[in-house]
C-alpha cells in the first residue's frame, strides 16, 4: 500500500511508460518485414507493397509511442496543475498524439483490408487472432470512455477552490483522485490497443505470408 500522494505519483507515470508496448510491437513487426524479405518469396509487386506498407505503420506505430509520450508529460495530472489543460503546451501535445494514434488505426485498418481483396481471402474470419483482435479493440474502447468519464469528474466535481501562490486553484486532492483514475483507465488503454496491435500483425502475417509464398 502507498500513502495517497504517492499514488497519484505513480499513477501519472503509468500512462507514460505503458507506451512501451507500441515500440515493442514496432520492433516486431520490423522483425517480421525483414523474415518475409530474407524467406525465399519471388520479389513481385505484393512483396515491395507489403514491406512498404508495414514500414509504414511501423514507423507510425513508433512516432504515435513519441507523441504519445509527449502529450502524457505535458498533461494537468503530470504537471499538478489542474488548468494546464489551457497552455499552447498542452492543446499541441494533444493534437499530435490524437492525430498520429487515429492515423496509426486508420493505417492498420486499411492494410487489412486491402490485402482482404486483393488476395480475395475470408479466412481471417475463421482464425481466432481476429476475435482476439476485436475483443481487445473493444477492450480499449471500454476503457477510452472510462478515461474519459474520470476526466471530465476531475473537473465537474472537483470545483473546491483553494488558494495558492496568491491564485484560485481547482480543489486538488479531489481533482488528484479523480485523475488517478483517469490514469488507470489510460494506461488500460493503451495495453489494450497495444494488445489488439499484436494481434493484428500475428493475423496478418498468418494471412499474407503463405500467398506471397505462392504468388495468390
Amino acid at each position: 500500500m502507498v500513502k495517497r500522494n504517492e499514488l497519484y505519483t505513480y499513477s501519472k507515470l503509468f500512462p507514460v511508460i505503458s507506451n512501451l508496448i507500441y515500440f515493442i510491437l514496432a520492433l516486431y513487426i520490423s522483425v517480421k518485414i525483414t523474415c518475409l524479405n530474407r524467406c525465399g518469396i519471388s520479389k513481385a509487386w505484393p512483396l515491395g507493397m507489403t514491406t512498404f506498407a508495414l514500414g509504414l505503420i511501423t514507423l507510425f506505430l513508433v512516432l504515435s509511442g513519441i507523441f504519445s509520450i509527449l502529450y502524457h508529460m505535458n498533461t494537468p495530472a503530470f504537471k499538478d496543475e489542474p488548468y494546464y489543460q489551457d497552455s499552447n503546451a498542452y492543446q499541441d501535445s494533444l493534437n499530435l498524439d490524437s492525430g498520429f494514434a487515429m492515423t496509426s488505426s486508420l493505417i492498420a485498418l486499411i492494410i487489412l483490408i486491402v490485402y482482404g481483396i486483393y488476395f480475395k481471402t475470408t479466412d481471417m474470419f475463421f482464425n481466432s487472432n481476429m476475435y482476439f483482435l476485436i475483443v481487445f479493440i473493444v477492450l480499449s474502447i471500454v476503457s477510452y470512455i472510462g478515461a474519459g468519464v474520470f476526466w471530465r469528474v476531475s473537473y465537474d466535481e472537483c470545483t473546491i477552490e483553494e488558494v495558492e501562490n496568491g491564485q484560485n486553484k481547482i480543489g486538488k486532492p479531489c481533482f488528484r483522485d479523480y485523475q488517478n483514475l483517469y490514469n488507470m483507465y489510460h494506461t488500460s488503454w493503451h495495453l489494450f490497443i497495444g494488445f489488439a496491435g499484436f494481434f493484428w500483425a500475428i493475423l496478418f502475417f498468418e494471412l499474407i505470408t503463405p500467398r506471397l509464398k505462392n504468388g495468390k
